[in-house]
């Protein structure tokens, strides 16, 4: 398994409900794609900043997703609204795990 996690905020400053119905069409899109496994969205109100979790069956479907959504009409909205500036991205392998 792989982790994309991505670090942005949204560079029009619409309200966060907004934002969140962007993140959500962009998740009925990625979870159509192959290798898909399950997606979280975090907000941190203070910084005004988005973090997305998308797991991955492996790299190769995160990286091929990555390239259709460059191309994906439905996508146009919700991304052209991300702060290029803020993003951080990489996708992770899980090394350590600690349980309660």
């Amino acid at each position: 398994m792989v982790y994309e996690i991505v670090s942005f905020r949204f560079s029009d400053k619409r309200p966060v409900a907004e934002q969140q119905q962007r993140l959500e069409a962009m998740g009925r899109w990625v979870k159509t794609q192959p290798g898909f496994l399950g997606r979280t969205a975090f907000y941190d109100a203070q910084q005004d900043r988005w973090v997305d979790l998308v797991t991955w069956a492996d790299l190769a479907s995160a990286h091929t997703a990555m390239e259709r959504s460059q191309q994906e009409p439905s996508l146009a909205s919700a991304m052209s609204a991300l702060d290029t500036d803020t993003i951080a991205m990489g996708h992770y392998e899980r090394r350590v795990v600690e349980n309660p």
